[in-house]
């Protein structure tokens, strides 16, 4: 199998997944990044969501952040400061994450 043939079966089993956990795709890119600056030790806070001009506009984000709220794919997080939310994973969305690696991993290690 190419390497193109082996991204397209990742492509395709990351669509099914999507499907599975009912993303679209402002959700999915939503939810990288969240999921990404978390794991860098930089969450993100609900203000900095929702000015990302990179998702969409502020109405665009605060609808796609409430839909991810009501999916259960992201929780809010309370640190320090009392005034300010940020945005995590949900366990949920660590189960999808989780299921992306093992099926890169199992994919990498048939290969060789």
């Amino acid at each position: 199998m190419s390497h193109l043939d082996s991204y397209l079966k990742y492509l395709r089993f990351a669509e099914e997944l999507n499907r599975e956990f009912s993303l679209d795709g402002r959700e999915v890119k939503m939810l990288d990044l969240i999921f990404m600056r978390e794991q860098q030790g930089f969450p993100l806070n609900v203000s900095q969501l929702m000015s990302s001009s990179d998702l969409g506009s502020p109405a665009t984000n605060h609808k796609v952040i409430a839909q991810l709220v009501r999916k259960e794919m992201i929780e809010y997080q309370i640190l320090d400061d009392r005034r300010v939310k940020y945005v995590c994973v949900s366990e949920r969305a660590k189960k999808r994450y989780a299921k992306l690696g093992r099926y890169i991993h199992e994919s990498s290690e048939r290969q060789f």
